[in-house]
Order: C-alpha cells, then sequence, then structure tokens
C-alpha cells in the first residue's frame, strides 16, 4: 500500500499566475524569493514580496495576485492530519491552525532567507525521492523550518500573551480529529474538566475562533473539499461532514461561502 505522504503537492514557479478565491483543504505555504504578491483573505489583505512566507489555513479562502515580476516561489501544501500527527508541537503548529485577530499571515524573514532557502531546496528534492526515509526526512526539515521560524519571528506565531491550560490546545485537537462526530460543546467541557465559559473564552484567545465555529468551519471546509474533488451527492457529503439534516447545512455553507453547495458543483463541471 502506498504511504500517504505530508506534502501532498510542492513546486517551484517562475509562471506570473493569478490565483481567484479558492482554498485548499490543507495547510499552505508560500515563499516568494523574487517579486511581490497580493494575497486577499475575505477580511485581511497583504502584499507579499521577496523574502517573505505566508501561511494559509485549512479553512481559509483565499486569492493571489502578481504584483511584480519575475515571481520566483515555493509553494507547499501539506496534508493537516499529518502534519499534526508527525509535527504534533501545538506552539509550532499554530501558524498553520490559529487565526486571532492580530494574526499576520505574511513573515519576513531577511536575516534568515539563505537557511529557509537551503531548507526548501531540501524539501523539494526529498519530495522528489520517494524512497522508505523520504517521509521521515520530510518531517524534520518542516520541523527545522517552524523552528527557525519561532526563534526568529517569536512574536508573530499566535499563541497566547497569557498562560492556558493545556486542555484547549488538547480541545482542539480533538475537534479536529472528531468534527464528523456528533460534537456539543458542553460535552467537550466536561469531558476536557474545563468550564463551558473558560473553553469558549479560552478557546477563542488560543484560534480567533468560537469552540462552535472552530467546528463548523471544519465540517464546512471538508464538505466544500468533497464537492469539489469527489462524485458524492451532496446529500451524502452533508453526513459525511458532520450535518444531520441538509437545509441546516446548506444555511450554514451560503452563511460562510455567499453561495449554495450545488452552485459550486454545477462550476467544477
Amino acid at each position: 500500500m502506498k504511504q500517504e505522504s505530508i506534502i501532498n503537492k510542492m513546486v517551484y514557479s517562475d509562471q506570473p499566475i493569478n490565483h481567484r478565491s479558492h482554498f485548499h483543504y490543507a495547510y499552505q505555504i508560500i515563499f516568494v524569493i523574487k517579486g511581490k504578491i497580493g494575497v486577499y483573505f475575505p477580511n485581511k489583505e497583504y502584499i507579499a514580496g521577496p523574502k517573505t512566507l505566508t501561511f494559509i489555513s485549512n479553512l481559509e479562502e483565499h486569492s493571489i495576485k502578481v504584483l511584480e515580476e519575475p515571481y520566483i516561489r515555493y509553494f507547499i501544501i501539506i496534508s493537516p492530519a499529518l502534519a499534526d500527527q508527525l509535527i504534533r508541537d501545538a506552539k509550532l503548529l499554530t501558524v498553520f491552525k490559529n487565526r486571532p485577530l492580530h494574526f499576520n499571515h505574511v513573515f519576513e524573514i531577511n536575516a534568515i532567507f539563505c537557511m529557509v532557502s537551503e531548507i526548501f531546496k531540501a524539501l523539494f528534492k526529498e519530495s522528489r525521492v520517494k524512497d522508505e526515509y523520504t517521509e521521515e526526512s520530510i518531517v524534520c526539515l518542516l520541523k527545522e523550518l517552524l523552528v527557525c521560524l519561532y526563534r526568529n519571528n517569536k512574536e508573530q506565531f499566535p499563541v497566547p500573551k497569557k498562560n492556558i491550560k493545556s486542555q484547549i490546545y488538547e480541545v482542539q485537537k480533538y475537534i479536529d480529529k472528531n468534527f464528523k462526530e456528533d460534537l456539543r460543546i458542553l460535552d467537550l467541557a466536561e469531558h476536557f474538566y474545563i468550564s463551558p465559559y473558560y473553553l469558549t473564552h479560552c478557546f477563542k484567545d488560543l484560534t480567533g475562533y468560537s469552540p462552535k465555529e472552530y467546528l463548523m468551519l471544519n465540517r464546512l471546509s471538508f464538505a466544500k473539499a468533497m464537492i469539489l474533488n469527489t462524485d458524492f451527492s451532496i446529500k451524502e457529503i452533508v453526513f459525511k461532514s458532520g450535518f444531520n439534516d441538509v437545509n441546516n447545512f446548506i444555511k450554514h455553507f451560503k452563511k460562510y461561502y455567499k453561495t449554495t453547495p450545488y452552485c459550486i458543483r454545477t462550476e467544477r463541471r
């Protein structure tokens, strides 16, 4: 059986391609070497110039416009489930997962540009080797990248300034893994021996989302990926994504994506 890779896709390119609003049900890193792009999220926008890293979560729609050529970059698409399982360090993973209001998606890396370049070259090479040690090497390189970035851009990692109980990180991991199940916030609080108020307050401080919103976004993002990439019916996707009612799913889908699942399925074709 073929082993699933933590890197779904890695590309090095100098082609000036714009991307309209889209999302990957995956973590993404864009490493701009030369040129300049605009990166646009529903509530934020950035200009990412040379020697920058941009981190995009699996829950975020975004678009990209090339502003200055030549536009030379790497981009990596990373499996969230395998990153969470193999990297495991909650603090390092916050750049992929947590989006409090103050979070800046774009990291300036002038001081560590050469080091980051070497890591990306090694990742690009390893992603094409495919032997028995490929995955181990890739995970080590990704960890090295995140540690290097944390040491030099620690203030940009979305880690709460105040201490929070480790259970909050565990709740986030639990939702990530079990969002397709029948989860209730009160049950989560009871399961992790914390009060519902403390859970809601600290979870939003950590992630930028309330527990309920985070659960909903995980379900909707998973459903949207299935609509775009599979031939399951909308009804099948609803239940595979953790919803128990088609009308409720469509209501929330329209609220977040400003369109219907049927329109997205039609556009795909």
